[in-house]
């Protein structure tokens, strides 16, 4: 890990900061608890993976209580909500993820299209929308958004009412 000074009369600029330097990725490192690694040091890569895994996820039903989602990842951090599902391939059938707080998404990057639920604090769908690659969604009034495999939520209707489990 290396922490650079401040550039000339005492401001941060683009060469230097004091984040730490990821020794693996030669990058600025998001973990909290980093410490100085050797390169050859493998910990730090499996901390990293943990980080990314520690994402809480639970189950979403329909109000008839069937599961619209059984694994929806919750990115309501500012790391997780801008990460998303980038360097994602695809989705399982049953995998999802839920950002929140946000009226809208982007595709930028990504690889394969989505099913948006755009929904408002009482999880009250407000509209679906599929979402190819390089393209934006958004809502107003939406508060979350669930990102689901492209088809997946097809039968949801405007004003039906979802739950996390």
């Amino acid at each position: 890990m290396s922490l650079e000074p401040l550039g000339r009369a005492g401001r941060r600029d683009a060469a230097s900061s004091f984040a730490p330097i990821c020794t693996h990725m030669n990058a600025p490192c998001v973990l909290a608890s980093h410490r100085p690694a050797h390169p050859s040091d493998e910990a730090h890569c499996e901390a990293s993976s943990s980080y990314v895994s520690s994402v809480k996820e639970v189950r979403v039903l329909r109000e008839d209580g069937t599961v619209l989602c059984a694994r929806c990842a919750i990115a309501d951090r500012p790391w997780s909500r801008m990460r998303g599902l980038l360097g994602r391939t695809g989705l399982d059938p049953d995998e999802g993820l839920l950002i929140r707080p946000t009226n809208s998404i982007h595709m930028l990057f990504m690889r394969f299209a989505l099913d948006a639920v755009f929904v408002d604090r009482e999880l009250r769908v407000l509209g679906v929308k599929t979402v190819r690659p390089w393209r934006f969604a958004g809502r107003r009034g939406a508060k979350a958004v669930f990102e689901l495999p492209a088809g997946s939520a097809a039968g949801l209707q405007a004003g039906e009412r979802l739950s996390l489990d």
